[in-house]
């Protein structure tokens, strides 16, 4: 279920391919969520109160189940239980960071007419997180960054994350953007005085453009290298690693194979790109100045610069 900062969300539980055999007629299915982490704002619901002569009752958001009850054929029961569905009706928890990222077990039990029990079937909720879509998010303390960590997708947008003023500047780690797969705009990280690694955007799949800038005790970016290592893709939006004058190497950027500019100015330590050893292509401009003696050694995938 893909849930974002305003609004609702649901998903059916029981979908077209689901399949119920019994070989009697079905009395009863009790169907529990097994943990509720945001009490009342989540419940299991349904579409009809009654289908076919099985009464569907009210949710109890105390013991967290739904009963459907009358005798009836499994087919019956089985399209009964394709008009449930778990929702979850307040979405501001997520703009507050305090909503759960947990997923969501919901346990079916069957009663058949003979007096039978089934072991219980279980549907499992996977959330999705996706932020509020806007022009750019930009998050300037530990708090706001926080936030930005129950994204999972930035859908059109950019992410801007810096200090206003890096002298009171409290950010330190990105461990809180672990959940981010997706910046589809520029994904740019300046002027955080104290963070050393990128240790946090390990699970990023896919950024639309790449900035490191004023970044004065950043070492290493090996934190990419479990993620764009795995396939090859665009970056539209340019490549920029200015101003880190700490940073030695570029890891784990191989998953950059194609972008528009890149620029590589002012970081002194820097004689090793071998993390973009996988870019094959820049369309406009490539821009080299005050780094390392050697800076040029790794890249070798690259085969064109059309600008």
């Amino acid at each position: 279920v893909t849930l974002s900062e305003s609004g609702s969300a649901t998903v059916m539980l029981v979908d077209s391919m689901a399949m119920l055999t019994d070989d009697a007629n079905i009395a009863a299915v009790s169907v529990k969520l097994e943990a509720s982490p945001d009490g009342i704002a989540e419940k299991i619901g349904t579409l009809s109160s009654s289908l076919g002569g099985i009464s569907i009752s009210e949710y109890s958001a105390e013991f967290r189940t739904i009963n459907l009850t009358g005798v009836a054929s499994p087919a019956q029961y089985l399209s009964a239980l394709q008009t449930l569905n778990y929702s979850h009706s307040q979405m501001t928890n997520i703009v507050n960071g305090d909503f759960s990222l947990a997923n969501r077990s919901i346990h079916f039990t069957l009663y058949d007419q003979d007096g039978g029990v089934s072991a219980a079937s279980t549907a499992t909720v996977v959330f999705s997180r996706v932020c509020q879509a806007q022009t750019s998010y930009e998050a300037t303390n530990h708090t706001q960054l926080v936030r930005v960590g129950r994204c999972s997708r930035m859908p059109r947008s950019s992410l801007f994350i810096r200090c206003l003023d890096p002298s009171t500047c409290d950010v330190t780690t990105l461990s809180s953007l672990q959940p981010l797969m997706y910046v589809y705009g520029s994904l740019q990280i300046t002027s955080l005085p104290g963070l050393t690694s990128l240790a946090g955007l390990e699970n990023v799949e896919y950024v639309g453009g790449f900035q490191l800038q004023d970044l004065v005790s950043l070492s290493s970016t090996a934190a990419f290298a479990s993620h764009t290592a795995r396939v090859g893709f665009d970056v539209p939006l340019g490549i920029f690693i200015t101003g880190c004058p700490n940073l030695v190497s570029i890891s784990g950027m191989q998953g950059f194979q194609s972008t528009s500019s890149l620029y590589v100015i002012s970081n002194s330590k820097l004689e090793d790109l071998s993390g973009l050893n996988g870019l094959q292509n820049v369309s406009q401009h490539v821009y080299f100045q005050g780094n390392g003696g050697k800076v040029l050694r790794g890249l070798t995938g690259l085969t064109t610069v059309s600008g």
